[in-house]
């Protein structure tokens, strides 16, 4: 039992012994929101720390009514000696254990909540797109379409048709929803990993052997921390959601696939709807291009306030989902996109731009509106919105 609950911990254990101690690896990966309901290593540790004393110069022997612990070696390192001082330390030691075994189960009930109230919005949203999908004329081809013979009008007048605005927008939910989970499921896991390194601990420190009974203990109270419990079961069922979006695709209007798609941004402090946004951009087009500020313009546009991470940093965040990644060093973004469109593809229609909503008014933007055609979407939690 002891083997089974270590071995789905194995991949971890192997990266934190090689990187770093499983303590500061801890205190990276945290998320920063969901630090009080992780498990407080730190005290832990520090309940069982064993305070440096020398036997032979002390008089500490170890007698009942000496608070001072003797230090004795052995083959699994150093343990207590001292009753009392052993006594107190696993006493406060299993305080900070159970305020830790409450906290997390109470993060687990929050965000089983959440993802059974999301999953429910979710398959109504689904739903509904079956139906408006079923009622446009989009879904059977451009006849829905005004008679038009300039792409660039054809492509703006598909982008605003509701069925086709309805699907990105859904597609996009089911995708924040399936990340938003997998890193729940990730905090979950960790703090298992948490669990069993200090208890592995504990047992080291005080010479006991509760290691086993204890992990027990814990798969029974608190399964999910092994692989995520209902939660993993409800990200199974939308994942099965977003796989039969593909059904539910609009057919595009001839063209439209081979796109390419511009944006331009700092995207700093990179997360999930940066992410989300730039997955979002494939809908429009096949080959994605974004322009990211340097450091200096940066500053500039967000009163002369520094970026928290680097250029190198942002344009390698923004790469691992785009295509092409460059520099525009100054606040007129304009010469620079010149630059990187094609007149060709601006003649053709081969062209667009999206860009978030609430980053609607940028500069440049009377100059892409003339040239292609601009797509603003929303970046917001649209789960939240709808409920």
């Amino acid at each position: 039992r002891d083997t089974s609950y270590k071995n789905k911990q194995v991949s971890l254990l192997l990266i934190t012994k090689v990187a770093m101690k499983f303590g500061a690896y801890l205190r990276e990966k945290l998320i920063l929101e969901w630090k009080s309901y992780a498990l407080d290593y730190k005290s832990l540790k520090k309940a069982l720390k064993i305070p440096e004393t020398s036997s032979d110069t002390d008089d500490t022997d170890g007698r009942e009514g000496n608070d001072q612990a003797v230090i004795v070696p052995t083959s699994t390192g150093r343990i207590f000696n001292n009753k009392r001082e052993k006594i107190r330390s696993i006493e406060q030691f299993n305080k900070i254990l159970e305020k830790g075994e409450k906290t997390i189960a109470e993060f687990y009930e929050k965000k089983g909540r959440w993802a059974k109230e999301s999953e429910g919005v979710l398959r109504e949203r689904v739903n509904r797109l079956k139906v408006l999908s079923a009622e446009s004329a989009i879904g059977d081809g451009p006849t829905s379409i005004p008679p038009l013979t300039q792409p660039q009008d054809i492509y703006k007048c598909f982008a605003s048709d509701p069925s086709f605005r309805s699907y990105v927008s859904v597609r996009r939910s089911l995708s924040y929803f399936l990340s938003e989970v997998d890193l729940v499921i990730e905090f979950l896991t960790l703090n298992g990993t948490a669990f069993y390194k200090i208890l592995k601990k504990f047992d080291k420190r005080t010479g006991l052997t509760t290691l086993q009974g204890r992990l027990e203990d814990l798969s029974q109270s608190h399964p999910f921390l092994q692989d995520g419990g209902g939660l993993r079961i409800i990200r199974e069922r939308v994942n099965q959601m977003l796989l039969d979006m593909t059904q539910l695709r609009p057919m595009l209007p001839e063209g439209w696939e081979h796109r390419k798609v511009y944006t331009i941004g700092s995207f700093d402090s990179f997360d999930l709807r940066h992410r989300d946004i730039l997955i979002a951009m494939r809908e429009f087009g096949h080959f994605v291009m974004v322009g990211i500020f340097d450091d200096v313009t940066h500053g500039e546009l967000n009163v002369n306030s520094p970026p928290t991470d680097t250029l190198k940093t942002r344009m390698d965040n923004v790469k691992r989902f785009v295509d092409m990644v460059f520099v525009i060093p100054s606040s007129d973004s304009v010469p620079f996109l010149k630059c990187a469109v094609s007149e060709n593809d601006i003649e053709s229609g081969m062209c667009c731009f999206v860009q978030g909503e609430d980053e609607g008014e940028f500069v440049g933007r009377e100059w892409v509106g003339s040239v292609m055609p601009l797509h603003l979407i929303s970046i917001t939690n649209e789960i939240e919105v709808q409920k």
